[in-house]
């Protein structure tokens, strides 16, 4: 099948996933717009010093019933309900924040089959030095694709793990915890705990972002600084000195995509390109690049892909967690761009006692049920159940899994692995009520 080339001008969209400004702002004063993004933004930065501080956070953010029509400041929630556990919440949130309706046609499902993502993605990583995974800020499941391809990945000799999501411009390896001051988007449990997978392994993980552009440049120009800065830091920070290396690395939303062009603008030429295009045009390199956005799962089917809505509709009968369309006769995968080498789909998410079915399939863990009916919260408020590595109980830890739980529920449902915890509950203050040590055999 002939790859299908879009021009980046048609491509736009990549470009603009970094900062969502496609979606269309509601009318209201954009002073108070950016007064509630500074709240948002001070509350989960900087008020976030402690693992206490999750439950305070998320309460702080949802009392601010006046903000909640602005797209930027219900980013800042839904992530707050993810790195609590309420992932279904996230999602529906993200969704009203930025509603992005979508039409796509299916392909007619007698020239194509449902192939299970990873044994394909593991064969054709062999033939390659580096591997780019994408994922959606507010998608957990997202980061559990890289998690899968942790382990046969390091068995075909990759041992670098790049993450935009790190702070600094350190490489971290053992021995290595993730802390509230690891990332943003690491504070995350699920996040966390590829981290801890990925160091246990022996990977090193390497620190790509950059955290500040120079004076003077317009929008446009950061986007571009940033995408080829994150690509150079990837070469001076690994290549440079191990130059066959093999890299795992896990980008935010279309900085994988294969971008790069050079456009004439009378005597002066402008390079627009994402992250990948970058690094395949300054090492010659072409990396596996893993699109998880197109067919991405949504709260409702009609901001889905049409291949996803199919996914949806099948349900039982797709065949993993994370999937390919394969043409019957050609073996390829569908679609065949320029842009990415794999588009995954996933499995629908199905939820009980408020938790996604994938965090239960993962690391071989155990249902672990805390009673709750001596500590309900008051008024709309959310207390929280948190479960902690015992060799890592500090203030600033990631817990290894939390929910936030309101008025009504009478137990919550924690997914572990064996292991011994140091388990608690807090109101919706972050005060400890009742802390506890226990064994998941």
């Amino acid at each position: 099948m002939e790859k299908r080339f879009t021009p980046l001008f048609a491509f736009g969209i990549l470009l603009l996933l970094p900062c969502k400004a496609w979606t269309q702002r509601p009318a209201n004063s954009p002073n108070q717009e950016m007064e509630a993004i500074q709240y948002a933004n001070r509350l989960m930065y900087d008020s976030l010093q402690t693992n206490r501080d999750y439950v305070n956070v998320l309460n702080q953010l949802v009392a601010k019933e006046e903000y909640h029509t602005y797209p930027g400041y219900l980013d800042y929630l839904a992530a707050a309900f993810l790195y609590t556990g309420r992932v279904e919440k996230a999602v529906d949130i993200e969704d009203k924040a930025f509603p992005r309706e979508k039409k796509e046609t299916t392909p007619k499902l007698d020239l194509y089959e449902w192939k299970p993502a990873l044994p394909l993605l593991v064969k054709e990583a062999a033939t390659r030095q580096v591997v780019m995974v994408n994922e959606e800020h507010r998608m957990s499941r997202h980061r559990m694709l890289t998690a899968q391809l942790l382990q046969p990945l390091y068995d075909q000799g990759y041992r670098y793990l790049a993450l935009e999501a790190l702070f600094g411009t350190e490489l971290l390896n053992m021995p290595f915890q993730p802390t509230l001051t690891t990332g943003f988007y690491t504070r995350d449990p699920v996040f966390a705990e590829v981290l801890r997978e990925a160091i246990d392994m022996g990977y090193t993980l390497v620190p790509y972002d950059i955290r500040s552009f120079p004076e003077g440049m317009n929008g446009m120009q950061r986007t571009m600084y940033r995408e080829e800065i994150q690509a150079r830091h990837l070469i001076d920070r690994i290549l440079q000195d191990d130059p066959e290396a093999k890299i795992l690395v896990h980008v935010g939303r279309g900085h994988n995509a294969k971008v790069y062009e050079q456009q004439v603008m009378e005597t002066d030429t402008l390079i627009l390109g994402m992250m990948a295009g970058y690094f395949r045009n300054k090492t010659g390199i072409d990396p596996l690049c893993i699109d998880q956005l197109t067919h991405e799962e949504h709260s409702d089917p009609l901001y889905e892909s049409g291949i996803m809505r199919m996914a949806r509709r099948l349900d039982d009968k797709v065949p993993a967690l994370f999937n390919v369309l394969v043409d019957k006769t050609s073996g390829e995968w569908y679609p065949s761009t320029s842009e990415y080498d794999a588009y995954v789909v996933p499995a629908l998410t199905h939820y009980e006692y408020g938790r996604p079915d994938w965090i239960r399939q993962w690391q071989g863990r155990e249902r672990y049920v805390v009673e709750v009916t001596d500590y309900l919260p008051v008024a709309d408020t959310y207390y929280l159940v948190q479960a902690f590595y015992e060799h890592e109980s500090g203030d600033d830890s990631i817990p290894a899994d939390q929910y936030a739980y309101q008025r009504g529920q009478d137990e919550v449902q924690l997914w572990l692995k064996p292991g011994t915890y140091v388990l608690r509950i807090l109101d919706s203050a972050g005060k400890i009520l009742w802390e506890w040590s226990d064994t998941v055999p």
